[in-house]
Formats: structure tokens, C-alpha cells, sequence
């Protein structure tokens, strides 16, 4: 029977390599991103002629790997919660239920992601 494990291509990971089966081996940066929606036209612009220009200049093929994690922000309510009843200022404490209620709003219309970057650049067989 298999195991999971004879499913990868990886046998190890060692001082930041992923050595694969076959001798190859890859390096996995992580990395941020941009909000690009937030940015200047001149910004995008920008952004985009560089990425072309690194993406153009690179002569080996690098793979970008971008991990989607749906977000459970309860406990962040029951943090909210607990400050609003220990709030004095009334006037704090009604801002602060209001930014409370749009925070649950926001999560029943949207999902709320985490996201994480990477970047896999492949090294030849060692």
C-alpha cells in the first residue's frame, strides 16, 4: 500500500531547500503583496512594467503559489466584545458596537482570507 508521503515529490526539506525526488531541489520564498487596488493609476503602471521586466529577464522557469485560508475571526469579536464592556466613555462605547456590527456585517457578506505568497525557484539536479 502507498503512503501519503510516496505521493510528493519532495524527500526533504533542509537549510531553506526542498530537496525533490531525482536530485532536483527548490528554493520557496515568501513574500507580500500589494494592494494594488489602492494604488495611483501611475502606481499600477508602475508595478506591472516592473513585474513584466523581472518576469522578462529571468532564463529559468520560477513558480508562483498563492495559498488561500478562509479566516475565523470570532476571536476577534469576543476581543471587541470584551472591550466594549469595559469601556467608561459612552461615546467610545457606541463607536466602538457600531465598528463591532459592521465587522459581523462585513463577514456574513464576504469571506475574510488569509493569504500567503510564494515563490519556488527550481535549482538543477545536485
Amino acid at each position: 500500500m502507498k503512503s501519503t508521503q510516496d505521493s510528493f515529490e519532495i524527500t526533504a526539506i533542509k537549510d531553506d531547500l526542498v530537496f525533490l525526488k531525482g536530485g532536483g531541489a527548490a528554493v520557496v520564498l515568501q513574500t507580500t503583496a500589494v494592494n494594488f487596488a489602492l494604488l495611483s493609476e501611475i502606481e499600477q503602471i508602475a508595478i506591472i512594467s516592473a513585474f513584466g521586466q523581472t518576469l522578462n529577464s529571468l532564463s529559468f522557469p520560477i513558480q508562483i503559489v498563492i495559498r488561500s485560508k478562509r479566516l475565523d475571526i470570532t476571536s476577534y469579536l469576543r476581543l471587541l466584545n470584551r472591550a466594549i464592556a469595559s469601556q467608561t466613555n459612552l461615546l467610545l462605547s457606541t463607536l466602538m458596537g457600531r465598528y463591532r456590527l459592521f465587522v459581523q456585517s462585513l463577514i456574513k457578506q464576504n469571506e475574510v482570507l488569509e493569504k500567503h505568497f510564494f515563490i519556488v525557484i527550481p535549482i538543477s539536479s545536485l
